[in-house]
């Protein structure tokens, strides 16, 4: 019901509406709705930032906070490639006997992926540690060097006898078989001398053959295609019964554990970017944005004179594989800006 003012005309106070403050209470009634908005976006946990994603990082050195004191330095034509890349070549030539792998299997290192074609070289080896064995048996008999001395000691003794005769009676023994024993004597002495020196070649021949032996071995080994990584195989150039030359390459392996981030920033702010320093990554794989923090390892001291920029590696884990090469990066590289007077 409305009231009426002192002059008789309608009031709309008692409808709490007056005529002359319309708008300004339209305003009011706004703001009100504003900061009531803003309220529940403070008492919100996330307010109304969009929910993560399972494969994002929820780690606090991802939240990178931009405050007066520190600004964010982005990585340009950011592209995630692979850190390790090997290709396996074949080390001798011969043909392809064993091949267990296919593209997409995972192989440890020093696994054992295949081999060439190894008959003559375990021949090879065969020979070798047949010669070892002869050279370290005969190294230890010592026959000839005691036949030597058997030989010395009975002609000194003749030597002896004839000398103490023709003492005891002139010209028993006739001077040249005097000369005769003292020879045989002369003779078995050296006899004891070289086998005393075949002795010690034995000890050298031992050795030698210790070489060919391990030579041989590795030789054989050779004929083994090992992986020399963990990683993932990628790419197989060669199949059973293929003929390969030395340098032929066969497999190749990527390691996915760790990746690489390649990318540029201006040359002006590369003496502000600290290695081993941390960033932010977000890539994207289709619709799916995924942040991973990464490490800054690299930045180059060459400048791009047409572009004014400079190559910066970062590195970031990849232990679950969900990442793989070639995906799309955007990089922020946070940086203490100096304080201002």
């Amino acid at each position: 019901m409305s009231g009426r003012d002192h002059y008789g005309k309608p009031s709309n106070e008692s409808y709490g509406f007056n005529m002359a403050s319309g708008k300004q209470s339209d305003r009011s009634t706004s703001w009100t709705i504003v900061l009531a908005t803003f309220i529940l976006m403070f008492l919100s946990p996330h307010g109304f930032a969009q929910e993560s994603r399972p494969e994002e990082v929820a780690t606090s050195s991802l939240e990178v906070a931009q405050s007066s004191s520190t600004k964010l330095v982005k990585v340009e034509n950011a592209l995630l490639k692979t850190l390790e890349a090997t290709t396996l070549s074949a080390e001798v030539a011969g043909r392809i006997a064993e091949l267990n792998l296919q593209e997409g299997q995972r192989v440890k290192s020093n696994q054992m992926l295949g081999k060439v074609n190894d008959r003559s070289a375990k021949l090879q080896l065969q020979q070798a540690k047949t010669a070892m064995a002869r050279a370290r048996l005969k190294s230890k008999s010592d026959i000839e060097l005691r036949l030597a001395e058997s030989r010395t000691e009975v002609s000194k003794n003749e030597l002896d006898r004839s000398i103490a005769a023709n003492t005891r009676i002139e010209d028993t023994f006739p001077l040249k078989e005097v000369e005769r024993l003292k020879l045989i004597h002369k003779t078995n002495l050296l006899e004891v001398e070289r086998a005393q020196h075949d002795r010690r070649i034995g000890e050298f021949e031992i050795i030698q053959s210790e070489d060919l032996f391990r030579s041989a071995e590795e030789l054989v080994e050779r004929h083994l295609i090992k992986s020399p990584v963990d990683g993932l195989v990628v790419s197989i150039r060669k199949r059973v019964g293929e003929w390969v030359e030395p340098g032929a390459e066969v497999v190749q392996i990527v390691n996915l554990d760790r990746l690489r981030i390649e990318g540029f920033i201006p040359a002006t702010l590369a003496l502000e970017v600290a290695v081993d320093g941390k960033a932010v990554a977000t890539l994207f794989r289709g619709k799916q944005e995924i942040r991973r923090e990464a490490r800054v390892v690299f930045v180059s001291p060459d400048v791009n004179p047409s572009t004014g920029q400079v190559r910066v590696f970062l590195e970031l884990s990849n232990a679950d594989s969900s990442l793989s090469p070639g995906l799309r990066a955007e990089v922020a590289i946070p940086i203490q800006e100096p304080n201002q007077p």
